[in-house]
């Protein structure tokens, strides 16, 4: 049974299909899809598309490239959001400065605020960190908040090693199947008691996909690499990222 901790299925590319999709990731084995929100709007799609599916649970929250056009009344939404039903974690948020499709300033502020709805809730984040990792870390310790995922985890050695022993998770996507040696090597370093896996689609489909839109169905490719990396049998990481999942998100 395969777990997806991060996608967003409310894009635009699902619109004519989204039932084919979750029918394709039911029948490979995937029974848990976490659908993360990147704004207000979007998030509210999480919350009444997650409603449609049993496999289906959400998190809500702004990204960081969005952080240019957030008010403080949509802080405040993403807090009413976040207690709904289903939703297990606040993201996807975080900083990205290698695109700046936001103001620096704006993405730091934006994400300290998220953080601190996250520790108010007591619930997981849904991590994004893109050439600003110990910008991150420092805002995270100022706030003291380690519950959460770092999603599609790109950093290097010294920042997986800080994160792992703050109490985050970490999770690799489809760039595994195609990557190099680095990669590689930093999932192997991560615990398999700290390890997820996810698809981030439709973003990042993997070998044998690629260049294709990504859905969660592809997780099992991911798994299939993983476990090779990490010469595990599948079904004991199939097993071990279950118990992750259960440990870090409030999943009934």
């Amino acid at each position: 049974m395969f777990c997806d901790i991060h996608a967003h299925l409310t894009e635009e590319t699902y619109k004519n299909d989204l039932n084919l999709v979750l029918e394709r990731a039911k029948k490979i084995g995937v029974n848990l899809i976490i659908v993360v929100g990147v704004n207000i709007t979007d998030s509210e799609k999480v919350i009444e598309l997650i409603k449609k599916s049993e496999i289906l649970y959400g998190n809500v929250g702004v990204h960081p490239h969005e952080a240019d056009w957030v008010k403080e009344e949509d802080l405040n939404k993403i807090y009413l959001l976040a207690k709904n039903e289903k939703i297990c974690g606040v993201g996807e948020i975080g900083l990205d400065f290698y695109k700046n499709y936001s103001q620096k300033e704006n993405q730091i502020k934006i994400f300290k605020k998220q953080v601190e709805i996250a520790k108010d809730l007591n619930l997981p984040m849904n991590l994004h960190f893109r050439e600003s990792h110990s910008e991150g870390l420092k805002i995270l310790k100022e706030i003291s908040y380690f519950k959460g995922v770092w999603h599609c985890f790109s950093g290097n050695e010294k920042v997986l090693k800080e994160a792992i022993d703050l109490g985050f998770y970490i999770s690799f996507s489809g760039v595994i199947t195609f990557s190099s040696e680095r990669l590689f090597s930093l999932i192997k370093k991560t615990p398999i008691e700290r390890l997820l896996l996810e698809t981030d689609s439709p973003y990042l489909a993997p070998v044998p996909k690629r260049g294709e839109r990504n859905e969660p169905a592809y997780v099992k490719y991911i798994y299939e690499k993983a476990s090779e990396i990490l010469e595990i049998e599948i079904t004991e990481l199939e097993k071990k990222i279950k118990e992750n999942v259960r440990k870090l998100f409030p999943i009934n």
